[in-house]
C-alpha cells in the first residue's frame, strides 16, 4: 500500500491474511498468494472467526464476510471508515467501530445489524470482549465505554485524552488501555480507576 502498512491475521488453516490500503490478500505459509480482493480502501486489519470466516471493512462503509477461499458470504452496511478492526464474540457476533461515532453489532449468520451504539466520539479502538460478553472500547472524545451484548451502556469512564489504543483484559478482569495524555490506565470491570502509569509519551 501507499503507506507501506501490512496488517496480518493468521487462521487455523495455515493461511495468512494481510490487508493493505487497497485490499485483502490471502497467502499460504510458504508465501504463495492464494487469492486477493481489491476494495476502495482499507484502514483496519482483518479478523478470522473460528469457522474460518474472514471479516474485513472497506472504506466505502461495507463490512465483508468471506470464506477461507475468498468467496463473499455477505456484506453489511457499516458506514464510515473503520480504523477499528472487527472483534468476534463467542456467539459469533461481530463488533466493529467507525469514525462516524458508532459501534456496530453484526450477525455472523446473515450480516444483519443487530444494534448500533452511539459513543459521541470517533472509534479507532478495536473492541475487547470480556468472558461475560461485555464489550470495551475507547473514543477520540476521551471516553472509554463498557457496553452489554444487548447494546446498552454499562458504564463510561472519562480519561485525560483521546483513546485510540485497543484495550486488553487481564485474567482478573482488569481493563488496560493507553491514552494520549501519556498514561496507561487500569480500570476495574465496574469502571473504577485502579491506577495510572505515566509513560511520558
Amino acid at each position: 500500500g501507499s503507506r507501506g502498512c501490512v496488517h496480518v491475521e493468521t487462521s487455523g488453516a495455515n493461511t495468512i491474511y494481510a490487508s493493505t490500503t487497497t485490499g485483502l490478500y490471502a497467502y499460504n505459509t510458504s508465501g504463495t498468494l492464494l487469492w486477493s480482493k481489491t476494495y476502495s480502501g482499507v484502514a483496519s486489519s482483518p479478523a478470522v472467526a473460528a469457522d474460518g470466516t474472514v471479516y474485513i471493512h472497506s472504506d466505502d462503509g461495507v463490512l465483508h464476510a468471506l470464506t477461507s477461499t475468498g468467496t463473499e458470504k455477505w456484506t453489511a452496511s457499516v458506514p464510515g471508515v473503520s480504523y477499528s478492526s472487527p472483534s468476534i464474540a463467542a456467539d459469533g457476533t461481530v463488533y466493529i467501530g467507525s469514525d462516524n461515532n458508532n459501534l456496530y453489532a453484526v450477525s455472523a449468520s446473515d450480516g444483519s445489524v443487530k444494534w448500533t451504539f452511539n459513543a459521541a466520539g470517533q472509534i479507532y479502538s478495536s473492541p475487547a470482549i470480556d468472558s461475560d460478553g461485555t464489550i470495551y472500547f475507547g473514543t477520540l472524545s476521551n471516553q472509554f465505554f463498557a457496553v452489554t451484548p444487548a447494546g446498552g451502556q454499562k458504564w463510561s469512564y472519562t480519561a485525560g485524552g483521546n483513546i485510540s489504543s485497543s484495550p486488553a483484559i487481564g485474567v482478573d478482569g482488569t481493563i488496560y488501555f493507553g491514552c494520549y495524555d501519556d498514561k496507561l490506565y487500569a480500570l476495574t470491570a465496574a469502571g473504577a480507576l485502579k491506577w495510572t502509569f505515566t509513560t511520558g509519551d
